[in-house]
C-alpha cells in the first residue's frame, strides 16, 4: 500500500530562488514554502553558484532580468558543469513574448512562469520538477549500485574462473603421473602381466581418460556458462567421430557393445568439443542404465542439419523427472548463469550441461525422449554449416572462432579470431 506521507515527501524539495527584486523574492519563497519546500533566497548568479559548492537543490527558481549575471547567464552557468548540468531551472519573467521564452529554453530552463502568476500555478510547476528531480537522482544512484554490482561479479566471475583454472592445473599432474605409470604397467615396463591383470590396468586407464575429461569439462563449462567459448572449426566427418569415441570407451561396463549406424555426414564443426559431448553421453548411459542392453548410437542428415541420436534399453525416465529435464536442456549456459544457472547444472550433471552448451555454441540444440520401460534417447540437432557459414573453412583447415552465447532462442554471436593481419571479423549466426 502506498504511503501518502512518502509521496508528499517525494515532491518536497529544496529550492534555490533567485530574484534582485526583495519584494519578489519574498513572495516566491513564501508561496513555495507554503507548498512544503525548503527555500533559500538569493540575490544574485554569483552567491547562487557558491551555495552550490556546498548544496546542490532540487530545484533553482530564477527572475529573467537581473543585474550583473541575468538570468540566462546563470542558466548557461550552471549547465556548463557536469555536476550541476541535470538540474531544473524554472524562469519567472514579466516578458511573455516567444522571443523570451524560446531564449530561456535555448538557455537550458525547464520551465517559463509569467508574472504575474497564480499560487497554485507556481506551486503546481514546482511540485512536478521537484519529483522529477528525485526520480532522477533516485535512477541515478541505482545505476551507479548496478554498475558496481556488475562490477563486483565479474571480479567474482574471474576469481572464479581463475581458481578453478589453477584446480584443473593441479588436478592435471598427478594425474597424469597416475595414468603414466599405468601405461607403463600395461606394457611390462617392470615385467610381464597376466590377462587379468592387463584387463583390469585396461579399465583403470580408461578410468583415467574418463577423469581427464571430466576436468577439462569443469574448465570448459565455467566457460560455456558465463557464455565465452573459442571453438576449432574444421570439416568433420559426425560418423567418424563417433566411432573414434565409441572404440575409445569399449572398455567401460555397458558400453563393450556400443553400435554405430550411419552414413558419412560432414558438417563444419570443433573435433574435440563434439567428440566430448558425445563422449558423456554414453557415460551418461553407463552410468544411469547399466546392463540395459547394447546403446546404439545413430547419425543421419536432416536438410540443412545433421542428428545425432544416443539410444540406451534401460527403464526410460517417467513423466516428470523427463519433463524437468528436458526443461533444464532447452536453456543455455549463458541465460542459465544468469538465472540461477549453478543450480540448473547440478541438476542435470556435470556432463549434460556441457552437453547442452557445446551444442548451444555450434548453433544447435539438444533433446531426451523417453517413455517408461521404453529407454531413453538423448537427441543432438547441428547445423551442417557451422556456427557460422559465413566464417567456416571450405575445406579441412581449422579456423578458430570466438562463440558468444546470449539465451534461449536465439543464435550465437560469432567473431572469428585475430589472424596474421591483427584484424578480426564479427558475425552474428542466422543474420
Amino acid at each position: 500500500m502506498n504511503d501518502p506521507l512518502a509521496h508528499d515527501e517525494w515532491e518536497r524539495g529544496l529550492v534555490y530562488a533567485v530574484d534582485d527584486s526583495v519584494p519578489d523574492l519574498w513572495l516566491v519563497a513564501e508561496i513555495l514554502s507554503a507548498a512544503g519546500h525548503e527555500v533559500v533566497q538569493f540575490r544574485d548568479g554569483a552567491s547562487t553558484l557558491a551555495a552550490m559548492a556546498e548544496r546542490l537543490p532540487d530545484l533553482v527558481v530564477v527572475d529573467a532580468n537581473m543585474p550583473g549575471m541575468s538570468g540566462y547567464e546563470l542558466c548557461h552557468a550552471i549547465h556548463e558543469t557536469d555536476r550541476t548540468r541535470e538540474l531544473p531551472i524554472l524562469f519567472i519573467s514579466g516578458m511573455a513574448d516567444l522571443e523570451s521564452r524560446l531564449r530561456a529554453f535555448r538557455s537550458g530552463a525547464v520551465d517559463y512562469v509569467i508574472k504575474p502568476f497564480q499560487t497554485e500555478e507556481l506551486q503546481a510547476r514546482a511540485r512536478v520538477h521537484v519529483a522529477l528531480n528525485r526520480a532522477r537522482l533516485k535512477f541515478a544512484s541505482k545505476q551507479e549500485q548496478l554498475r558496481e554490482s556488475v562490477a563486483r561479479q565479474q571480479e567474482l566471475a574471474a576469481s572464479r574462473r581463475s581458481l578453478i583454472a589453477m584446480i584443473v592445473h593441479d588436478l592435471r599432474a598427478p594425474l597424469l603421473s597416475i595414468h603414466g605409470r599405468l601405461q607403463l604397467l600395461s606394457r611390462g615396463h617392470w615385467g610381464e602381466t597376466t590377462l587379468p591383470q592387463r584387463t583390469q590396468l585396461q579399465a583403470a586407464l580408461t578410468a583415467a581418460d574418463t577423469m581427464a575429461a571430466l576436468i577439462s569439462d569443469v574448465l570448459d563449462v565455467e566457460w560455456l556458462d558465463v557464455g565465452d567459448l573459442r571453438l576449432e572449426l574444421g570439416s568433420h566427418d559426425l560418423v567418424e567421430v563417433a566411432g573414434g569415441v565409441i572404440e575409445t570407451m569399449r572398455g567401460i561396463r555397458g558400453l563393450e557393445c556400443t553400435t554405430l549406424e550411419g552414413q558419412p555426414c560432414r558438417i563444419i564443426g570443433d573435433r574435440r568439443l563434439l567428440g566430448r559431448a558425445l563422449a558423456n553421453l554414453l557415460l551418461n548411459v553407463a552410468d544411469h542404465a547399466p546392463g540395459s542392453g547394447d546403446p546404439v548410437v545413430r547419425v543421419a542428415r536432416d536438410g540443412p542439419s545433421a542428428r545425432i541420436e544416443i539410444e540406451d534399453h534401460g527403464a526410460g525416465l517417467d513423466p516428470e523427472k523427463l519433463a524437468r529435464l528436458r526443461s533444464a536442456l532447452a536453456s543455455d549456459g549463458a541465460a542459465s548463469h544468469e538465472a540461477g544457472g549453478d543450480a540448473r547444472s547440478r541438476s542435470i550433471g556435470l556432463g549434460l550441461t556441457f552437453c547442452r552448451s557445446a551444442v548451444t555454441a555450434h548453433g544447435g540444440g539438444i533433446d531426451v525422449l523417453s517413455r517408461p520401460n521404453g529407454g531413453t534417447t538423448f537427441v543432438l540437432v547441428l547445423p551442417v554449416a557451422g556456427p557460422a557459414m559465413q566464417l567456416a573453412p571450405q575445406s579441412g583447415d581449422a579456423t578458430t572462432i570466438a562463440v558468444k552465447l546470449h539465451g534461449p532462442g536465439t543464435r550465437p554471436s560469432i567473431t572469428r579470431s585475430a589472424g596474421t593481419d591483427g584484424t578480426s571479423s564479427p558475425d552474428r549466426a542466422g543474420s
